[in-house]
């Protein structure tokens, strides 16, 4: 039975076996979706339990939780993950581990149709499926009465990465426009991966549906946090009038800076008025995702597919994972007075 609490936010990426974080798998239901989502939630433990390797697979090493321990007591902030297309929200362990070593509860859920080997361009590019997926993970969690009791009603953040920070930006009050994502994509062609991926899946940015414009927002959405946001050049950003942090993965002139949302991309951070704007130096989109096994990048180049465990040379994953934390622990910080 849980009995949750957090205190607020982020310390320490190193962490000892008393400071784990307490790991619960969920299966959400949503109208919206033919099946429960499958989700997870971390919170503080107050006691010991075995411990238990979260998200490890032939190229991801995991995390490390408690099965399932005693929750800590209290009333605290909610953090809700939203992960790229392809993604899963148990590889973002990583950055839930850190969240809730300094006391925050974190979940999510994996969107269905734009998930690991599940992972549709059609569906993928679907965001309101997506806003709809955390807005449905909130209907519950608001209303399951062991964990809604711990949740502060008036800190409610959503952080997402790549198409989850789109999600996540969205969830704030962005909307797209049908006419300019046509004309971004018409000048970029398939050079630009928010354009090629759909593409790939024969959508046609002329035909979009009406719901790619439509206002997604969730009111109980305190703040937002965007990572490398996908589909950023199209965005409609005067209704989002919550605190935003926006996270570029590198600095001026690195990879993915064209298709981000600063000076080379979208310059989305110009055009929110509530945006705090952060570049991580050294990593590209890929960095955001978990440690790698040692022989992930061979293994991935033998069967074709993305580099997705290949960093810059001299940039070390853990210690850009430390420094993105750090960003968004600042940032929610700030917006407490802590």
């Amino acid at each position: 039975m849980l009995r949750l609490t957090l205190a607020l936010l982020l310390a320490a990426s190193s962490l000892h076996a008393e400071s784990l974080p307490g790991y619960l798998p969920l299966a959400v239901p949503a109208a919206h979706r033919p099946a429960p989502m499958k989700g997870a939630l971390w919170y503080p433990a107050a006691g010991t339990a075995p411990e238990i390797t979260i998200g490890a697979d032939a190229v991801f090493v995991g995390t490390i939780a408690l099965a399932a321990p005693t929750p800590a007591p209290g009333l605290h902030p909610l953090i809700v993950l939203s992960h790229g297309s392809g993604g899963n929200v148990d590889n973002l362990g990583w950055l839930a581990q850190a969240l809730v070593a300094g006391g925050a509860i974190v979940i999510g859920v994996n969107h269905q149709g734009s998930t690991s080997r599940d992972s549709q361009p059609a569906t993928a590019t679907a965001i309101w499926n997506r806003t709809d997926d955390i807005s449905a993970l909130l209907d519950w969690a608001l209303a399951n009465p062991e964990l809604a009791p711990r949740i502060d009603p008036a800190s409610i953040t959503v952080l997402g990465f790549s198409m989850g920070g789109a999600t996540a930006l969205h969830l704030a009050g962005a909307r797209q426009s049908a006419a300019a994502f046509a004309e971004y994509c018409a000048t970029k062609g398939l050079a630009a991966p928010d354009c090629s991926f759909p593409h790939s899946g024969g959508v046609d940015f002329t035909k979009l549906p009406a719901r790619w414009q439509a206002d997604l927002r969730d009111p109980r959405v305190t703040a937002t946090i965007a990572v490398d946001a996908g589909f950023s050049h199209a965005m409609r950003t005067e209704g989002i009038t919550i605190p935003t942090l926006l996270i570029n993965l590198g600095t001026k002139g690195a990879p993915w800076q064209a298709s981000g949302t600063g000076p080379e991309g979208s310059n989305l951070a110009a055009r929110i008025p509530t945006a705090e704007y952060v570049e991580i130096p050294g990593a590209i989109h890929y960095t955001f995702l978990g440690e790698c096994t040692w022989a992930a990048p061979l293994m991935l180049w033998l069967s074709g597919e993305d580099a997705i465990c290949s960093d810059p040379a001299g940039t070390n994953r853990a210690a850009a994972h430390h420094q993105i934390a750090t960003a968004i622990t600042g940032f929610l910080n700030r917006q407490t007075g802590s």
